[in-house]
């Protein structure tokens, strides 16, 4: 009997302690678990803070484009796209009429409006170092868009030239079965997207046997220069049997001159515009890049915005270039401008 109330009062006191030794990991591990759940509770909050800050602050960002008649519309719409999106951005977006000297005024001038951030497309890249200077000086972020310069930026918003020229080569080449004459209509000189591109053409043509390009002038970007430019060609006498073109407006310029001399040949050119791609889809042109100006625009000011809260940029920011013959017309049109069938 008394062994078995030994055994009895053995067996309690063990219970007692493993209970006891439960009891005391559950304790610890619920307060663990509160601790864990309070820092995350700490650090979500205070994450929700530093998003209501940076939404709350308002940021005014300064931006002079090269030009507002072709392209950079688009870019200007971008632009304008990320400011509605967001109520606690503005802008103040100049035209610089292909005018270097009248840009670097301008960017003084919106340094001194106190932008908090410059976004220039720009006129020159080898005569942007007063506008590098002056942000600097200033401490203000500055974004390239569209193209890049030859000073010190931020960062740069575009897409890749040699990567486009050299679609566009390719296409032409491919159309041309390898054969004949080719002339280039360049942009603005001293823009790197001129040099990007047409550098590209000569990567890819040079050393193609059979075929030369054979011209090259500059139409500055614009429809009606592109005309009198490809007018005195055939003028001229001389023999063409493809034209590249440093963008849409180009090569839409291109195309009307040889519709009025009753010349049919292969005109490429870049940009995907809405103008643009209308004229790939009615055969006027024979393809295009797609080079999103509106995507740009938006990008630039998103960058604009992270470099004035200190986020640390990527260098390039790079858009996507897919190649755009009639078979894929109508879709980037719808993609891009979804109100073109009902304007």
């Amino acid at each position: 009997m008394k062994r078995f109330t030994a055994l009895l009062l053995v067996s309690a006191m063990v219970f007692m302690m493993t209970a006891c030794s439960t009891s005391d990991e559950t304790v610890s591990e619920t307060a663990a678990a509160a601790e864990t759940q309070a820092g995350e509770t700490t650090e979500a909050q205070a994450d929700a803070e530093t998003q209501e800050e940076a939404e709350a602050q308002h940021y005014k960002i300064g931006i002079s484009l090269m030009e507002l008649e072709t392209f950079q519309s688009y870019v200007a719409q971008g632009v304008e796209n990320y400011a509605n999106a967001h109520e606690n951005v503005e802008y103040v977006l100049l035209n610089a009429n292909t005018n270097s000297s009248t840009q670097i005024s301008q960017v003084e001038n919106l340094i001194a409006q106190d932008c908090n951030a410059i976004i220039i497309s720009p006129v020159d890249a080898d005569a942007t170092q007063a506008i590098s200077d002056a942000c600097a000086e200033a401490g203000v972020p500055l974004i390239a868009v569209s193209a890049d310069i030859n000073s010190d930026r931020t960062c740069c918003v575009a897409a890749d030239n040699t990567e486009a020229g050299t679609k566009q080569a390719e296409l032409i080449q491919e159309l041309m079965g390898s054969q004949g004459n080719v002339a280039v209509l360049m942009g603005a000189a001293g823009n790197m997207n001129t040099t990007g591109r047409t550098d590209a053409y000569h990567a890819v043509l040079d050393d193609v046997e059979g075929m030369e390009i054979i011209a090259e002038q500059t139409a500055n970007w614009l429809r009606s220069e592109a005309i009198s430019v490809v007018e005195n060609w055939l003028q001229s006498g001389m023999e063409i049997d493809g034209i590249l073109a440093n963008n849409d407006e180009m090569a839409i310029g291109a195309a009307m001159a040889c519709a009025d001399a009753g010349i049919t040949i292969p005109i490429i050119g870049v940009g995907a515009t809405e103008e643009g791609l209308k004229a790939v889809l009615n055969d006027q042109i024979s393809g295009t890049v797609v080079w999103s100006g509106v995507q740009q625009g938006e990008s630039a000011m998103d960058c604009a915005v992270k470099a004035i809260n200190g986020e640390e940029l990527e260098s390039y920011v790079y858009t996507e270039l897919p190649l755009v013959t009639k078979d894929e017309a109508q879709e980037w049109l719808d993609q891009l401008y979804p109100q073109t069938d009902e304007s």
